[in-house]
């Protein structure tokens, strides 16, 4: 009877400290981010080209450009140091780095925070 007195008092205890976590990046106002530092090998190619963009606005919607031209509109959630991008059937995933910095977890794309 103590022990399991002991587990379910150490499993509320996690799942409280789990449910305290706090979201690293808060979106009160619109924020893009873009990718830095792209540079293409090539001497024939523009030194910066086909850049990831990711904006975010305060109501939860916001758009993913995965270089080039394409922008897929969506919604995204921010769960701790992970945001979620969720457009049709497409989903792309952040690793929050810091509020300035965020990289995609696929490709491992480094988006930084534009300055006004």
């Amino acid at each position: 009877m103590k022990n399991l007195k002991l587990i379910l008092l150490t499993v509320f205890g996690m799942i409280l400290l789990n449910s305290c976590k706090k979201d690293k990046i808060e979106v009160n106002e619109t924020k893009i981010y873009e990718q830095r530092h792209n540079k293409i090998t090539s001497d024939t190619t523009p030194d910066y080209i086909s850049t990831w963009q990711v904006t975010l606005n305060p109501d939860g919607s916001g758009n993913v450009v995965p270089g080039g031209d394409i922008v897929y509109p969506g919604r995204y959630e921010i769960k701790g140091s992970l945001l979620r991008v969720k457009s049709g059937n497409e989903t792309f995933e952040f690793d929050i780095l810091s509020d300035t910095e965020i990289k995609e977890k696929k490709y491992g794309a480094l988006l930084q925070l534009q300055q006004k």
